[in-house]
């Protein structure tokens, strides 16, 4: 009997280790199922889920972390441990052990991404107003040299990325004044150019520049007469952008400009006037990404 229960205990010792060693074997698993990485974006999105759909936070550009030794969603995330939870980082944000080896593909991946970012377009309107000074060679009425011109405008512009940071853009505006019994009406086209110094994935800042023509600008006196002309405008200032969502955001901007018309040949008994306007530029609407 002695015997049989020392068996017993043997095989019962055999089976506790075997599970012990399981587990142990399990364990040891997963403590090694992860690999270093380094954060590559500007701001690396830290999503909730493997779509991509809800992210939850970010982090910052050289920041080393943990992520999964497999990649998720056909290559596209990576698992990582988020306040004991599971979430995912996108695998063109980081590059891993693992990627130093196979550096083809990282640098496919890296392309991809820069290109996807440089093609991105924007279509933007904004309502603007052109605080100004009129320079008059010629002073017709009650209109003299320096008086202030208030001008209301409305713009419309496309704008493509060239790269990361730069951006060309195709601009028409179209805007009026009026001061004493005289007005203006200006329609402008031409381009510009954007350089951001500030980006992230909410808010960019940039400073900008225009070259614009002015095909069409009528001028009036009361009821007395309507004449045409044309002219330039060139201008630089700032831009700011804040960012709603994915598509949609809001833009202001503030510059100084210069627009200079060519001769107006007024009828008698006006005398013939080539004015300019200087000043201040401030604009306020929306943009859509697409």
């Amino acid at each position: 009997m002695s015997l049989l229960k020392s068996l017993k205990y043997l095989r019962f010792i055999d089976r506790s280790f075997f599970r012990t060693y399981l587990v142990s074997l399990f364990f040891c698993q997963i403590s090694w199922a992860v690999q270093e990485a380094i954060i590559l974006a500007d701001k690396a999105v830290i999503y909730s889920d493997m779509d991509t759909s809800s992210p939850i936070g970010f982090i910052s550009k050289g920041k080393k972390i943990l992520v999964g030794d497999v990649s998720r969603n056909n290559a596209q995330v990576y698992p990582v441990i988020v306040s004991g939870k599971i979430a995912f980082i996108k695998t063109s944000d980081v590059t891993t052990e693992k990627e130093s080896v196979d550096s083809s593909r990282l640098t496919a991946e890296r392309f991809q991404k820069s290109t996807s970012k440089t093609s991105l377009s924007k279509f933007s309107i904004s309502y603007f107003q052109f605080n100004s000074q009129i320079r008059l060679d010629n002073e017709n009425g009650d209109v003299v040299d320096k008086n202030v011109f208030n001008w209301h405008g409305l713009s419309i512009r496309g704008e493509s990325m060239v790269s990361d940071r730069v951006d060309f853009q195709v601009i028409i505006n179209y805007m009026f004044s009026t001061l004493k019994g005289q007005a203006y009406r200006a329609s402008e086209f031409g381009f510009g150019g954007g350089y951001r110094f500030f980006n992230t994935r909410r808010f960019t800042a940039k400073v900008l520049g225009e070259a614009l023509s002015v095909p069409f600008v009528t001028y009036s006196v009361g009821d007395d007469f309507r004449i045409k002309s044309y002219g330039y405008t060139l201008g630089a200032g700032v831009n700011f952008i804040y960012s709603l969502n994915t598509n949609w955001a809001i833009n202001g901007s503030w510059g100084l400009y210069h627009t200079g018309l060519s001769t107006f040949d007024n009828p008698s008994p006006y005398k013939d006037s080539a004015p300019s306007f200087n000043g201040m530029r401030l604009g306020l609407g929306m943009n859509y990404t697409y």
